[in-house]
Parts: C-alpha cells; sequence; structure tokens
C-alpha cells in the first residue's frame, strides 16, 4: 500500500474514532444528568442547604386599588431578598423587584429589576447583572427571556444557548425544553436538548375547535414522559377562557390523544401508583380571586358547598371558603392555619416547602366607587405571611406588608 494511501487511511481511521468519542460522550453526558435538588425551587420561597430565601415586601409594594383583588405590583419599589436561617435570623442579600427565586447549582437567581437579572453565589456571595426576565429553573439550567429570545444556562457547564422564541416556550422538564409552533391551525412541537444542543420535532397536532389560530398552550405539566397542557385562549379585560383541548403527548413515543375538546383552563394530573389519572372540571370560571398558584405543577379544581379545593404537590389539599381556613391533609384530616381566626380576611396558600405551608393573611376593603363596569374593585389594608409547621403545628410570622 502506498505512504500516501496509508496516512488518508489513518486519517479516516482517526476521524471515525473522534466521532464515535464524541457520540459516546454526548450520550453519557444526557446519561449521567443529574438536576440539584431545592425545596420549592423557582417560587416564593426556597429552601436550600437549612436557609429559607424569600422576598419581603413592603406597604408600597403593591397598588392600593385592584380589581378582583388582585393588586399590581409596583415596579420600581426596591424589596428585600431575605435569608432566613433556621434560627429565624434574617441577612439582606440584595435589594430589588421581588417575585420568584430560582436556585441553580449554589448559584441563586432572582429579578432584580422588571428587565434584569440578578445572581448571588451563595458559597462566596459574588454577585452579576444580566439583562432579562426568569421563565424556569430546575436546579442546573436557568430559563430566560432576553427581549424576546429564550436563552437556557447550563450551570455545569457554564454555557449559555439560545433554544427558541418567547412565544414558542412551553416548558423545561430534566435537559428538555418543548417548544411550540401554531401555523395553519397545526400545532408543532419540537424538544431542544440542552445536553446534546439538538432540536428534533416530537409531533404535529391539528387540535379540534373553532378558534385554533387564537389558542396557545396553557398550564403545561410533565409526568412520566407525558406532557399535558390546556389549548386555548383567553379574552376580554377580565381574561375570562374561551374554552379548549385538553391533549397528552408521549414524549417518549411520539403520540398524541386529545383527552377531551371542551375543558376549562385548569386540570390536575395526578400518579396513584403505576396509574395517572387526569382530573378537570367543565364549569368552573378562572379569574375567582385569583387563587391559584401558577407555580403548582398539578392542581384540580372541584366545587363544593363551601367553595373551591386545590390539590397541591404532596398531596395536601386547601379549601378556599368564607368561614372556614384550613390546610386539607391526604388522609383526610386537616388543620386550620390560624386558630380564632373571624374569617373577614383572606387566607391564601402561597407554597408548602419541606415541612412548612407559607400563607398569607389578607385584609381587603370592597370599593365600589373604583368598579370597572361588573368588575368589583377592592382597597388593600395590608397582609400578614406566616408559615405554619405541618409535623408540630407551630406558628410563625415572617413580615407584614
Amino acid at each position: 500500500m502506498a505512504k500516501a494511501e496509508i496516512t488518508k487511511y489513518c486519517l479516516l481511521v482517526k476521524v471515525i474514532c473522534s466521532l464515535i468519542i464524541l457520540v459516546f460522550c454526548s450520550c453519557s453526558a444526557a446519561d449521567n444528568f443529574e438536576i440539584i435538588d431545592v425545596s420549592g425551587n423557582g417560587g416564593s420561597f426556597v429552601s436550600y442547604n437549612n436557609k429559607v430565601y424569600f422576598w419581603e415586601y413592603n406597604s408600597e409594594s403593591f397598588q392600593k386599588i385592584g380589581l378582583f383583588k388582585y393588586y399590581a405590583q409596583n415596579s420600581e419599589v426596591k424589596n428585600k431578598l431575605i435569608c432566613m436561617s433556621e434560627d429565624l435570623s434574617t441577612e439582606i442579600l440584595d435589594y430589588g423587584y421581588g417575585g420568584n427565586i430560582h436556585i441553580v447549582n449554589n448559584e441563586l437567581f432572582y429579578q432584580k429589576e422588571i428587565n434584569i437579572i440578578g445572581s448571588i453565589m451563595l458559597n462566596d456571595g459574588k454577585k452579576r447583572e444580566f439583562a432579562g426576565f426568569i421563565i424556569d429553573s430546575n436546579g442546573r439550567f436557568l430559563i430566560w427571556d432576553d427581549n424576546g429570545t429564550i436563552k437556557a444556562f447550563d450551570a455545569s457547564s457554564k454555557k449559555t444557548v439560545s433554544v427558541g422564541n418567547l412565544e414558542s416556550y412551553v416548558i423545561l422538564n430534566d435537559h428538555n425544553v418543548y417548544l411550540y409552533k401554531n401555523i395553519n391551525n397545526e400545532l408543532t412541537i419540537n424538544c431542544y436538548d440542552l445536553i446534546r444542543n439538538s432540536n428534533t420535532v416530537i409531533c404535529k397536532i391539528v387540535p379540534p375547535g373553532e378558534f385554533v389560530r387564537n389558542s396557545y398552550i396553557n398550564e403545561p405539566v410533565v409526568v412520566d414522559d407525558l406532557l399535558f397542557f390546556t389549548f386555548g385562549f383567553l379574552a376580554g379585560t377580565a381574561h375570562i377562557w374561551q374554552g379548549g383541548s385538553l391533549i397528552c403527548v408521549d414524549l417518549k413515543n411520539k403520540t398524541v390523544n386529545i383527552l377531551d375538546e371542551n375543558v376549562d383552563r385548569y386540570f390536575c394530573v395526578i400518579k396513584d401508583g403505576d396509574n395517572i389519572n387526569v382530573y378537570c372540571n367543565k364549569n368552573w370560571i378562572a379569574f375567582n380571586d385569583y387563587i391559584y398558584d401558577t407555580k403548582i405543577e398539578v392542581g384540580t379544581l372541584e366545587k363544593t358547598s363551601q367553595g373551591y379545593i386545590i390539590m397541591a404537590p404532596g398531596k395536601i389539599f386547601y379549601e378556599r371558603a368564607v368561614d372556614a381556613h384550613y390546610m386539607f391533609l391526604n388522609d383526610g384530616g386537616r388543620i386550620r392555619l390560624i386558630n380564632n381566626h373571624d374569617g373577614k380576611n383572606d387566607l391564601t396558600v402561597i407554597s408548602v416547602v419541606d415541612d412548612w405551608v407559607y400563607f398569607k393573611d389578607e385584609s381587603n376593603t370592597i370599593a365600589p366607587e373604583h368598579d370597572v363596569g361588573w368588575r368589583e374593585a377592592y382597597i388593600r389594608n395590608g397582609a400578614d405571611i406566616y408559615r405554619k409547621n405541618l409535623k408540630d403545628g407551630e406558628i410563625q410570622r415572617l413580615f407584614r406588608y
């Protein structure tokens, strides 16, 4: 064999070996994928390494008057980012806008301003800032909107990639970002693999309904490689749900199942052993006091004689009732959030983190002089933030705003 041919052959072997190693390493990286477990991550109260992180708001943080007891946040007011130790001592980490808190590989991310993201390294306190608005995280990846472009930061590789536009975002699940397009009444769902940096089509769906072109994905949740969502839209100044379909996509087998063609926006997915149960209510109006926490991944709404029941992760129930404020437990029992509560204030469960339930006790006064048409207006008198231990019943008042 000529020397030139031998050289060419050796180069070819090297290229093939390099490709095999590249594929192997890529597969190994995905197979060895790890997510740091952070209790309450992406919510209002986050627990990590025996400390709790949250925003402490003040009396000027929200507007005084709001419709349906919803009070818009004042973006110019600076709130305190708090780190609370087990002995309840607190440290102010920074001042900023507020919102949800995300911890990604020992780095805490938060909304410094409405379009500025701040971060603090929890080991040495080093800070940085960059443009954007946080959308999601899972302990390894941070997802944010940078002027209409969805970006993802991998805390393991320290790399940032652009994965799509804001309107296309669905959900982050493990190391995959799911995106969608609604073109010519056809819904296409894609998967962007953040480890392999690849983008593949999962499925194409032709949803039923008269207003498919105006619809978008709502309330996405993934359970055992099954993606559930409602596909419809809100309209009017009260943002009332106009109807839509409940759809399930098998992400592994790339198949689609339209579970119901006419449902309300919210639904519930509960895994019971090997069974996955889906619940939805067809006769519920979504604007009722904004009681639904959008960060709850699963939730059901069942109308009772007293109000509505929300089922949250951890198999904990909360009933919104006028004269009784309880946290319902999965064994059928229940605990009162505040003893001797007179029922005049509104109690709202914010989140359940570790063994604590965090909730708000808010006082409101109806203000018909500020009504907008049929939309009822209220004046916010103030709110106390508490937490209650689900094991021993201890109640702690954290702050008032």
